[in-house]
């Protein structure tokens, strides 16, 4: 989320469009794009179980993870996560995982500097493979699903006019990856998020657009409509204004008290029972000037102040004092 504001744990990402904000970890599903869960990055104060041994990384996925463990659920994660004793940890709370992973990352087996283009190399062990491929750069690849089978795509190579083949595990990474920069994407056509100097202002609006991104998606595979989601906000909004809209007078007015009550039932005054009064009267009428009268009688039926010579006669058979 975009903040160029002062926050002591704002980050700072130069590869991101948005290189100042404050950093939210998302997980998502990967056929519908609905939020699961989310972590915001406050610095030390992250609310985070981390492990020592997995760093502060692999302890936000085993933290996004924690409700989805043991139920056979497949994970997609980027370079910035993956690491072969997380996706060990996750194989044995029955999780796979699939990622690109850093050459330099620790526990990575060591493969040859150079390869030929669209060739791979691979190792693996029980439960995990790690494989390298070449495409116009090196690509690292860690996974406990897959095995490494060569697959041909729908896209076609401008020189040798073949259809070009890539390893299974990129092919699943490439089509289940991307959902949290498409929710963004979606989220950036029509966010309430409105320029503060207060930055937790701007992340209540964000979590907003979060929250109706969810509705949107939940919407369309309940009634299985094709609707897009600024329509489906505009739709949102109207219903709100009917059943909650009031409209306002933005004049200022005398306050109205012109209760048919006041005006026919039977009134008499009373003392108020200790203290003072204004009288509604003398501070309100417009038939002379005002002024601000403070008075012991009241009339209890209407609880307001009332001076009884006049006042109490004027409120109790004018329409218009």
């Amino acid at each position: 989320m975009l903040w160029k504001g002062r926050l002591n744990f704002k980050q700072y990402i130069p590869s991101k469009r948005h290189r100042f904000g404050v950093k939210l970890f998302i997980l998502c599903d990967c056929h519908t794009g609905f939020i699961m869960n989310f972590i915001i990055y406050t610095g030390q104060q992250t609310e985070v179980k981390l492990d020592k041994e997995l760093g502060m990384s692999g302890s936000i996925v085993m933290t996004l993870m924690n409700s989805y463990l043991d139920k056979g659920h497949v994970v997609f994660i980027d370079n910035w996560y993956t690491s072969p004793i997380l996706f060990e940890k996750l194989h044995y709370r029955r999780t796979s995982a699939c990622g690109t992973a850093r050459s330099n990352r620790a526990g990575l087996p060591t493969f040859p500097s150079k390869l030929q283009k669209d060739k791979q190399t691979f190792q693996h062990t029980n439960i995990l493979l790690a494989l390298k491929w070449r495409d116009k750069r090196d690509v690292h690849m860690l996974s406990t699903i897959h095995v490494p089978d060569m697959v041909l795509t729908n896209k076609i190579d401008r020189v040798t006019n073949k259809p070009i083949a890539k390893p299974l595990c990129i092919k699943d990474y490439n089509d289940n990856m991307g959902l949290v920069d498409k929710s963004d994407m979606q989220i950036s056509f029509s966010e309430c998020v409105r320029k503060t100097i207060k930055w937790y202002k701007k992340l209540f609006f964000h979590l907003l657009d979060l929250s109706m991104l969810n509705a949107y998606i939940l919407y369309k595979e309940k009634k299985h409509v094709t609707l897009e989601f600024t329509d489906f906000r505009l739709q949102v909004i109207r219903q709100i204004i009917d059943k909650y809209g009031t409209q306002r007078n933005s004049r200022r007015v005398r306050p109205s008290a012109d209760k048919p009550l006041r005006l026919t039932a039977r009134h008499f005054p009373s003392l108020t029972g200790g203290g003072s009064r204004r009288c509604i009267v003398c501070s309100t009428t417009s038939k002379r000037p005002k002024k601000r009268s403070r008075i012991k009688y009241e009339c209890s039926d209407c609880n307001v102040g009332l001076c009884v010579a006049n006042c109490f006669r004027e409120y109790h058979t004018l329409q218009a004092y």
